[in-house]
């Protein structure tokens, strides 16, 4: 009876098996804070209904989550690969057709870069999951008042009056940090050398990052004035305890 030779590098293994777990907890955090928690029933309308409102909505519904996952596939891919390749020649020539300009070893562990990036964005998806368990069914997507609507002020919401913005905020700078670091797949592999790609990577990640950033500036004035209407002075109460909307003494 033969014996077969498996020479596993366990040192590799490990840190590729560690960098795809930090990876898959990431891409399940930030999905499950797109997915909106609450959905409007057949009696509700929401109250802006304007085409910019309709975009803001389907952007958050497909760009969003579409954001999350793919550079985790180019990610585990890479990393998956890189393992294999240190450790059977026969894989070696696939990583170096998908990635011409960089070693194995440099995908397969677990950087600083990537630890960082993970960590902004889990933070982002917590602060993000906070806002749903304290909102509970008053977290729409939509503008929209429900019934017995009231001013939730604990949880993130004792700190600033938007933290769920906050939460997409820190989210989108670890993952713009995950993209363009030197240890990503992307920048490593060579692919921003490309005219093509590097032109479609900016268009989307400038759509990505735009409407993370533009979408709490242009909704917040029009959510308040929406619960200022509909709450009269028990919302000017609360803007008066809770005077900042997205970052505690800051703004």
């Amino acid at each position: 009876m033969t014996s077969i030779n498996l020479n596993i590098n366990t040192p590799v293994m490990l840190s590729a098996i560690l960098k795809s777990s930090v990876l898959l907890l990431t891409a399940v955090f930030g999905m499950k804070t797109s997915i909106p928690p609450n959905r409007l029933t057949t009696k509700e309308s929401p109250v802006a209904t304007t085409l910019l409102e309709q975009i803001i909505l389907l952007l958050q519904r497909y760009l969003i989550p579409t954001m999350i996952i793919l550079p985790v596939i180019g990610e585990l891919g890479s990393t998956i690969i890189g393992a294999l390749a240190l450790q059977r020649p026969q894989y070696l020539e696939v990583f170096t057709t998908i990635c011409p300009s960089a070693p194995p070893s440099q995908l397969s562990h677990l950087s600083i870069w990537l630890l960082t990036s993970s960590a902004l964005e889990n933070l982002g998806s917590i602060i993000r999951l906070w806002c749903f368990r304290t909102l509970g069914r008053f977290f729409t997507l939509e503008l929209v008042i429900r019934p017995d609507h009231k001013i939730v002020q604990s949880g993130p919401y004792a700190i600033v009056r938007h933290p769920s913005y906050t939460g997409a905020l820190v989210r989108m700078i670890g993952k713009v940090l995950l993209v363009f670091s030197p240890q990503s797949f992307p920048v490593a592999c060579g692919l921003m050398r490309s005219f093509n790609l590097i032109l479609g990577i900016v268009i989307i990640w400038s759509l990505y990052t735009l409407f993370t950033f533009v979408v709490p500036f242009r909704r917040i004035p029009h959510e308040e004035a929406i619960l200022h209407k509909h709450f009269g002075k028990e919302w000017e109460n609360y803007e008066r305890r809770v005077p900042y909307k997205l970052v505690d003494g800051v703004f």
